[in-house]
């Protein structure tokens, strides 16, 4: 008799062991499918960032009253104000290059599409940055110093830097535009 009572503990624990077993995974499963989610959602929240900041960066730059053209060493030192694109050479917004990280202070924080208030923040994001590059379309040297002056033809490359929610996520993005002036 004891001895059937000690298989039928032993089969009962068995049994514990294999759902408590079964029930850990299925924890495991579910933990690693909210942290799935939880990347989405950050990446998903940096890439709408950096989309906005770029789409105030083509704003910006086709109603802005005045451009200043310049080399990524006066760049960085220009003061901006807020009727002005400023246009840098072609930098990435990367925190670990050592030209670019001089220029983050310098580039523009995305403040949604109140141009009105311009200090009223409207982050998608952590602080989604943007600067604009310009390239002289002509290489002539009459066609260069108007481009230099701010006018005839600049090819543009909109730049933008943005985190996630949580900063595990980082999105830059690029987009060209010629403009006119």
């Amino acid at each position: 008799m004891n001895r059937q009572r000690g298989q039928t503990l032993l089969i009962a624990l068995l049994m514990l062991l294999a759902l408590s077993i079964l029930t850990l995974g299925n924890l495991r499963s579910g933990l690693l499918l909210d942290n799935s989610l939880a990347e989405t959602r950050d990446y998903q929240a940096a890439l709408g960032g950096a989309d906005s900041a770029i789409s105030e960066a083509l704003d910006r730059t086709r109603y802005s009253s005045s451009m200043a053209v310049g080399e990524a060493d006066t760049c960085i030192s220009t003061a901006q104000n807020q009727q002005q694109v400023l246009l840098c050479d072609r930098l990435w917004l990367e925190p670990d290059n050592a030209a670019s990280s001089a220029l983050l202070p310098r580039a523009r924080t995305y403040r949604g599409n109140d141009l009105a208030n311009p200090d009223q923040l409207a982050e998608l994001s952590s602080a989604p940055r943007w600067y604009v590059a310009a390239q002289c379309e002509s290489r002539s040297s009459s066609a260069m110093a108007d481009c230099l002056a701010g006018n005839g033809t600049l090819l543009l490359q909109m730049n933008a830097l943005s985190t996630g929610i949580t900063d595990q996520a980082l999105v830059r993005l690029q987009e060209y535009a010629r403009v006119q002036r």
